[in-house]
């Protein structure tokens, strides 16, 4: 084999590879083993058919397919070894001479990572105003400790109010028919959050226990049950337990009660603190992210539409993994947004090509930069992997190295490393 030529565009290798005569007539000799297997000829025992005869009968031809793709894998792993390109796709091939006793000519279209040109990316200024605490922040924290804190009292006389934890029978129907679904007794609700059909809860707030209560509702368009979805409804309620959230006061004795501290300005000067800490935290993360941007958006990178859609494909299958999660299905869920697979990976086309050029972006200056990971740094990433795991280093890298994976962990740890030189520069 021989490479004739060879040219690049953008992404794309093509290559024109010429196969010896030799070549050629061992792929033939390879097609008519397998041709003359599948052959029946009176007078011959199956797999006996001699191949002049075979060649004579039914023509040369006839093992051409064969041969091609007998000799079509050596080619391109020829082409592979002697160019080490590292090709991102399946080639296009077209096997433009093929005939017994001539060289052949193929040509391969290969696709392989597009080349990344950088921009600046050392010495960045970015401008992030530092997060300041307010006093109405620690109050909101207040706030939710108290309402973590709070306790719910039944209310025994008076009309349920909004925010209110009730429990009620109810008898729903469409147009005088009971349906479905639309009947319950003693059934737990949170008014106002906005967990039951639009409009529902609120018709509930203002009465009493044990009053009959009629609701009017239209379940939305989109509803989950095609046959209820945009009609109106009636609910004959009645409320059979209605509790409200009774909150401390805030005071010393309060400060005692959720934390470690003996006085409320203490427990001030504490949320204060986390809250500081947090907002330090959440600045560091927003100068990360806004180096990482800028380095990205200062680079150069055409994209093969082929890297964009393999990302939205394992973006969409991760989404579906986190549904099972949850106990749901992707079709289910796509039935409730009326789309279809097709309509959802384009939905993450966007994010798909983002998350590729950061990628290709950060492993360029990797790549530039000559940042590998030693040993130490490379054991240090793989303990804490392992104590997720609640086992012994020595454990987990016989697993990571009988897998395969150590170069994938490599390219973690060489990737985290680039990360902190970017904003470390």
């Amino acid at each position: 084999m021989e490479i004739k030529s060879q040219s690049q565009e953008k992404y794309y290798v093509t290559l024109t590879v010429e196969l010896s005569p030799e070549e050629v007539e061992s792929g033939l000799a390879r097609a008519y083993k397998k041709v003359v297997r599948q052959i029946n000829v009176p007078g011959f025992r199956k797999g006996k058919f001699p191949r002049p005869m075979l060649e004579a009968r039914y023509g040369v031809e006839v093992l051409y397919d064969d041969a091609i793709d007998a000799l079509l894998p050596e080619a391109y792993d020829f082409i592979l070894n002697e160019t080490k390109l590292e090709p991102i796709d399946r080639p296009e091939v077209d096997v433009v001479t093929f005939e017994k006793g001539q060289p052949a000519t193929v040509k391969f279209v290969v696709t392989v990572p597009p080349t990344v040109a950088l921009g600046e990316y050392k010495d960045l200024v970015v401008e992030i105003t530092p997060t300041e605490v307010t006093e109405k922040e620690v109050d909101a924290e207040l706030a939710r400790l108290q309402n973590e804190h709070s306790r719910l009292v039944p209310v025994e006389e008076g009309s349920a109010q909004m925010g209110d934890f009730v429990k009620l029978n109810f008898d729903g129907s469409v147009d005088g028919v009971p349906f479905d679904g639309g009947k319950a007794e003693n059934y737990e609700l949170e008014l106002g959050s906005n967990s039951f059909i639009p409009g529902f809860e609120g018709q509930l707030a203002g009465h009493g226990l044990n009053e009959d209560i009629t609701v009017n509702v239209t379940f939305p368009e989109s509803y989950h049950a095609a046959e209820l979805a945009g009609k109106p409804a009636v609910f004959l309620c009645q409320l059979t337990e209605i509790r409200r959230k009774e909150v401390l006061p805030l005071d010393d004795d309060f400060a005692k009660d959720v934390s470690d501290v003996e006085t409320l300005e203490e427990l001030k000067a504490q949320l204060h603190k986390n809250l500081t800490e947090a907002a330090e935290v959440k600045d560091k993360e927003a100068r990360r992210e806004a180096i990482l941007t800028k380095v990205v958006e200062n680079a150069s990178v055409e994209i093969p539409e082929v890297m964009i859609e393999r990302q939205a494909e394992q973006m969409l299958k991760n989404f579906e993994n986190s549904l099972m999660r949850q106990g749901l299905k992707l079709a289910d869920y796509q039935n409730i947004l009326g789309k279809t697979e097709a309509d959802m990976k384009a939905d993450f086309h966007p994010q798909a090509e983002k998350a590729v050029r950061h990628t290709l972006v950060i492993d360029e200056v990797t790549k530039v930069e000559n940042i590998t990971a030693n040993e130490e740094e490379i054991d240090e990433y793989l303990t804490e992997i392992a104590k997720s795991y609640q086992m012994e280093l020595e454990a987990f890298k016989g697993i990571v190295n009988a897998q395969g994976m150590l170069p994938q962990m490599m390219s973690e740890v060489n990737y985290k490393k680039t990360i902190d030189f970017l904003v470390g520069k």
